[in-house]
């Protein structure tokens, strides 16, 4: 699993030949893990090309509802903190603002989308 993490896209071949295992056993544990839900694969879409400026990680207090808006990509409820925890993906900075007053969120990070990351996502360092 740790390769796996460290490389996501390397082939069940190359993991069988780093791990000193034969590729079938790889490809059968790959699809046992997906099978079980401890891995995913996901496809992470470029938000800068597809318009949007600015991701936000918000806080809305469990009271409300999950809005429905198409700018919400994920929401998670917390019932510990009786909060419910918003990521939102929005053009610009109005579009921001619009929604933030809406839904009278509280803001927890803004993360502008122009440019390359400085660090490709990756599991590697942690492992």
């Amino acid at each position: 699993m740790k390769t796996l993490l460290q490389n996501p896209r390397i082939s069940d071949r190359e993991i069988a030949r780093i791990c000193g295992l034969s590729q079938p056993t790889v490809t059968r544990r790959r699809q046992e893990l997906q099978n079980e839900g401890l891995i995913r694969f996901v496809t992470v879409p470029d938000l800068s090309k597809l318009g949007f400026g600015i991701i936000a990680f918000s806080l809305l207090d469990l009271k409300h509802e999950i809005p429905v808006n198409p700018a919400i990509m994920w929401a998670k409820e917390d019932v510990l903190s009786h909060q419910i925890l918003l990521v939102s993906a929005h053009q610009d900075f109005e579009k921001f603002i619009e929604f933030k007053r809406t839904y009278k969120v509280v803001t927890l990070a803004l993360c502008f989308t122009h440019g390359e990351p400085h660090k490709p996502l990756s599991f590697g360092n942690f492992f």
